[in-house]
């Protein structure tokens, strides 16, 4: 390389701000530049004289300003003596930079406060907490303009309806009443209830009983059905209808005295339909059948025509509230067989009172995904299989809860 008295020429000088040099020229220049202050003088001045271009055509970059590797390596006092000497001297004519420059100071002193860590400047190249930060940049605005919006919303928008959460609580943990809408939270509002004793998910919503006997959930329900939740959890029994009792015994199949041919349905149970599909066994050589109905005084009160299969429906409801008992006569030949007859049980059943019905209608619409609800309802009408189902969807969202098998057990010996 070319040099004037063991110092840089002006030409290779000239080449070296302008980008110019290569591979070892460029390499050897630097290695002169870091002990020979003359002609790092040189260099720097090169930019005043006639022959020197741009900061900007100097670090090819589109604008007027320096590169966030620059200013952070300026700050940290880890760029070559020629990086630094352009970040310098760009410096004195840019108030942009210099802003950035004083920004990133305050940054590192608070970093260096915080963490109690060594100093940021050390001998290394460009530092990685700068390239950390200059990564979180995007981060930090966003967040910036997320709290803005939301402040400028605050006071403008309704606070949302109370819902209570999908996944159970966990027993043995505590609630607390949530806030009101108003906006008003007061000691009172936000103060610790009671330990939660049975947690159920149950539809879309969690189902709560705390230690002080208060039912958490279920809000909207009626009255007298919240109450039965309430003491189905408390006591693990729900309350059957009485005309379980009423619509015993069971199936009449067949094969025993008093019962020359089976009848099927519906025997034993209570049933919600007013126009019942009553079926039975056929006989064989039987040419017809006829079916009556009686009340509970044994007066009859339908009749069918006669029939050629084993089924009929009555055309006109039978009313609510009542049990009933049914026979069936098939004609063979001459000889009529009736069933059931002594001393086998009446073939007996119950139709659900009008009250219960539009019980059922009401949760069965505006509590469809209650399980419980809809189980303590049905069992209240008498309608054991129909409970018994929900009680299995219940314990299929809850496996392991003691309460549901408690309560299906419990539904399932029930008379």
């Amino acid at each position: 390389m070319a040099r004037k008295e063991g110092h840089l020429t002006e030409e290779v000088v000239a080449d070296l701000t302008a980008g110019r040099l290569k591979g070892k020229e460029l390499l050897a220049a630097d290695d002169h530049l870091q002990v020979c202050d003359k002609c790092m003088g040189l260099v720097a001045s090169d930019r005043m004289g006639p022959k020197t271009i741009s900061i900007t055509e100097i670090l090819g970059s589109e604008d007027d300003h320096l590169a966030f590797d620059q200013l952070a390596g300026h700050v940290d006092s880890v760029l070559d003596p020629i990086q630094s000497s352009i970040v310098r001297l760009h410096l004195e004519d840019c108030d942009h930079c210099r802003d950035q420059v004083a920004a990133m100071v305050l940054i590192r002193e608070d970093l260096q406060k915080e963490s109690n860590a060594r100093p940021i400047m050390t001998p290394t190249p460009v530092s990685p907490k700068w390239q950390r930060w200059k990564v979180l940049i995007p981060v930090f605005t966003v967040v910036v303009i997320a709290c803005l919006l939301w402040l400028t919303r605050t006071g403008t928008e309704s606070t949302p309806p109370y819902e209570v959460a999908v996944q159970p609580i966990d027993e043995g943990t505590t609630t607390t009443e949530p806030a009101p809408a108003n906006g008003n939270t007061t000691e009172e509002a936000n103060t610790t209830v009671a330990k939660v004793l049975t947690s159920l998910q149950d539809g879309e919503g969690t189902i709560a009983l705390r230690a002080d006997g208060s039912l958490m959930g279920l809000d909207s329900a009626p009255p007298a059905l919240r109450k039965s939740a309430l003491d189905a959890l408390s006591s693990g029994k729900v309350s059957v209808g009485e005309g379980v009792k009423s619509a015993e015994p069971g199936r009449l199949m067949g094969g025993d005295e008093g019962v020359p041919f089976g009848l099927i349905s519906p025997i034993g149970k209570v049933i919600r339909s007013q126009n019942p599909k009553f079926q039975w066994k056929a006989l064989p050589g039987a040419t017809a059948y006829a079916v009556k109905i009686f009340d509970e005084n044994f007066s009859e009160i339908a009749r069918s025509p006669s029939l050629q299969t084993p089924s009929w429906t009555p055309p006109s409801p039978l009313p609510r509230g009542a049990t009933y008992r049914w026979q069936v006569t098939a004609q063979r030949g001459s000889e009529e067989l009736k069933s059931p007859v002594r001393p086998a049980p009446d073939a007996r059943f119950r139709v659900v009172d009008a009250d219960a019905n539009d019980e059922l209608i009401l949760v069965e619409k505006s509590f469809r995904g209650s399980n419980l609800l809809r189980a303590i309802a049905y069992a209240r009408a008498g309608l054991k299989e129909e409970a018994q189902r929900e009680l299995g969807a219940l314990q299929r969202k809850n496996p392991r809860s003691q309460i549901v098998r408690k309560l299906a057990d419990q539904l399932r010996r029930a008379r």
